[in-house]
């Protein structure tokens, strides 16, 4: 798979029979291939409201876009893709695809540009063919403008997309979905995210450089008249746990009408997931996983014996416990969390009497990772493990950090070098630059054949690779342990919690409730 050069986005997608959008992503490649989502938007001339791809309004312009159906009549919405098609990579696409499948009843999806837009990013596929373009050009491209999407293709999207995932189109569909009496509504969000100051100030990126941000949500489903269930697939997706509150504020308390989600990641951690490479075995990520458990099956399609995802014995595979087949199944560095367990991170008493209650979900992470990590089931010893890895996460963190800078002025220097001689270089839009190209490319050829400044750039850029891939390498060591650890704090704060009783404990029987429901 074709590795990334900077920082990845997140990832909310929808299900199928409506439309998605996601945000700009800018993908670190991890060791095993898999691309991570944390982003940071590069601004672009885009505009939410701009016209689609045939010059005329955009078919989801606010003035002219309408449900199809009533609300009542619509299960679960979808918003993914990225903010431009640089960051919506086919797997996106994909993911929404697969989550149309598992989820119930009709659905709408909001996706990247709107209908007929080229806006799917398909890595190519002849790998072993020459690289497409001009060499001389891709070798200063990636010098001078470093981005990703050279190595791929773009094609429309085969989803039944009903508009834009602008933010716009984002409110509209929300507000009056949830405002809909009728039964529990689904929302996938897929694409990329980021990090605000705090959990509440996370977002993710829509089309046009707009932004989907936790306060925004919970404020439009402050006002919800029916369940609402949300699943985030994003880097830092786990920033939307706040929706558990009203108007996503601790101190709030629970909002009037329960909301409950699942999320890829805790809020301050990236996902992994973003790939546009089309073939699903060479990928991974929380959809994947999470999306195939609802159908029945393992993350490759292949059909699971019942028993091996109804953990409470019920007879039917819920939210929550395709939910559970992630922490079980998944080799990726993503630590999945939910609603419920950040509200007993806030709610449970941090000492006092306990009064277990069968957790069947997290008892089954237990019982699978302890002997798998080789950590025993106890939290001081499951602390102690992954604090560890974490020093040494931190360590290789602190080396990856120095290679990029040294990178970073490696790169300054030959730039500066090729500048000085050849001004323009550095800007293909400018009139002289095909004339200089074209007169000057066997001497810009020879610099950088023969540059002691251009090697030393190279041998970086080798140093940065390698220490990206020390770094994902821990991540994906760690987070087994930590999935373990977050299992065993669960099972302790709820014993706490519902030995503490009162309308707390209520509140968190209301979100396990909502967490084990059915699509």
């Amino acid at each position: 798979m074709t590795r990334w050069r900077w920082p990845a986005w997140l990832l909310i997608a929808g299900a199928a029979g409506g439309s998605a959008w996601l945000a700009d992503p800018h993908p670190l490649a991890t060791p095993t291939g898999r691309l991570a989502c944390a982003s940071s938007v590069r601004r672009t001339a885009l505009r939410a409201d701009a016209t689609g791809p045939t010059g005329q309004p955009d078919r989801g312009d606010a003035a002219t876009w309408r449900l199809a159906a009533s609300g009542a009549e619509l299960r679960w919405l979808a918003l993914g893709g990225g903010a431009t098609p640089e960051m919506n990579s086919v797997s996106i696409e994909q993911d929404i695809g697969l989550a149309a499948q598992a989820l119930r009843g009709k659905g709408l999806i909001l996706f990247a540009g709107g209908p007929g837009a080229r806006d799917v990013q398909v890595l190519d596929q002849a790998r072993d063919a020459s690289p497409r373009g001009d060499p001389l050009l891709g070798e200063l491209a990636a010098l001078l403008d470093p981005r990703g999407g050279r190595d791929s293709s773009y094609r429309r999207s085969t989803l039944a997309v009903a508009a834009a995932s602008s933010l716009e189109h984002a409110r509209q569909a929300v507000t009056q979905l949830a405002s809909a009496a009728g039964p529990p509504l689904t929302i996938y969000l897929a694409g990329h995210g980021e990090q605000g100051e705090h959990a509440r100030d996370n977002w993710m990126a829509l089309w046009g450089a707009s932004e989907l941000h936790v306060s925004d949500l919970a404020g439009w489903l402050d006002g919800a008249r029916r369940t609402v269930r949300v699943v985030v697939t994003t880097c830092f997706g786990g920033g939307f746990a706040e929706l558990a509150f009203a108007a996503a504020r601790v101190e709030r308390g629970a909002p009037p009408v329960t909301r409950c989600g699942f999320f890829a990641t805790p809020a301050d951690l990236p996902a992994t997931g973003c790939d546009p490479n089309p073939d699903r075995a060479a990928q991974d990520g929380y959809a994947l996983h999470f999306f195939n458990a609802l159908l029945g099956r393992d993350r490759d399609g292949g059909a699971l014996p019942l028993a091996a995802l109804d953990l409470d014995g019920d007879g039917r595979i819920s939210l929550l416990e395709a939910h559970t087949r992630v922490n079980l199944a998944s080799h990726t560095a993503d630590v999945p969390t939910t609603t419920s367990e950040r509200w007993l991170g806030e709610m449970a008493p941090r000492r006092g009497p306990r009064r277990p209650t069968q957790m069947p979900e997290q008892e089954a992470v237990v019982n699978a990772l302890s002997p798998r990590t080789g950590v025993p089931p106890q939290a001081r010893t499951a602390h102690a493990a992954l604090e560890a890895l974490e020093r040494q996460i931190d360590a290789t963190r602190d080396r990856r950090d120095q290679t990029s800078a040294d990178e970073e002025r490696a790169a300054a220097a030959v730039v500066a070098r090729l500048l000085a001689r050849w001004p323009v270089l550095d800007d293909p839009w400018h009139p002289d630059f095909a004339a200089l190209l074209k007169q000057e490319r066997t001497a810009i050829a020879a610099y950088l054949g023969r540059s002691a400044e251009y090697r030393h750039y190279q041998e970086a850029r080798q140093r940065v690779d390698e220490a990206q891939d020390a770094y994902w390498q821990l991540r994906e060591q760690a987070a087994p342990i930590e999935r373990l650890t977050r299992a065993l704090d669960y099972l302790e704060r709820a014993a706490r919690l519902r030995a503490a009783g009162g309308r707390a404990w209520r509140a968190f029987e209301r979100l396990r409730a909502c967490e084990r429901g059915e699509p």
